[in-house]
């Protein structure tokens, strides 16, 4: 495809043409442009038991409250919901070889032109954890039991959007880089497969 340029793997704003970035899929893709990012708590199944669905608009809380923040502290950054999310490096973030964890089993090379924020995905995931807890749950199944509780999803918010405003600071602290991306992302080569144990 065409030559790196490293300049993307800074934190902050970049405009570019004809870059190569990286996408880490959850599975093979034939399409010929990286879609946009709808929202974790988008498309919840349809039979999705009441315990999921609750998980669900926690996800869908948690993506209001960032796009809050980012409003009030970084309106020119691109909205996480319908952005592209692209690593600004390989071997980076979620685009390093998937390893028996990971749920993104391919990782693409990209040629991505438009407008680059980069910050540091794990800040997402450290708000997950805090407003789970605050909700009385935890991000890996328990039923966050005070979800209908007004005082208990005022002090997650609170807990997401101290994360939130580091996040859109383009803070990479944690050495999770991830790109929020608007424009056109070009499906290119398949670099990593997860391999099969």
């Amino acid at each position: 495809m065409y030559r790196y340029n490293p300049d993307v793997t800074e934190p902050g704003f970049h405009h570019v043409e004809d870059q190569i970035m990286y996408w880490a899929a959850k599975g093979p893709c034939d399409l010929e442009f990286v879609p946009k990012f709808k929202g974790l708590g988008s498309d919840p199944p349809i039979d999705a038991d009441p315990e999921m669905l609750v998980h669900y608009k926690i996800w869908n809380f948690q993506e209001d409250v960032f796009d809050e923040v980012r409003i009030k502290t970084n309106p020119e950054a691109p909205s996480r919901i319908g952005c592209i999310f692209l690593c600004p490096k390989l071997d980076s973030g979620f685009c390093s070889k998937p390893s028996e964890w990971s749920a993104r089993t391919h990782v693409y090379e990209v040629l991505f032109s438009g407008t680059i924020f980069t910050t540091d995905s794990e800040m997402w995931t450290e708000a997950r954890q805090d407003c789970m807890r605050a909700l009385g749950g935890n991000m890996y199944g328990g039923a966050p039991s005070r979800w209908l509780n007004t005082a208990a999803r005022e002090r997650a918010k609170d807990e997401i959007s101290s994360w939130a405003r580091s996040y859109w600071q383009g803070n990479t602290s944690y050495g999770m880089e991830e790109s929020i991306c608007d424009g056109v992302a070009i499906l290119g080569d398949l670099i990593y497969v997860k391999e099969d144990k």
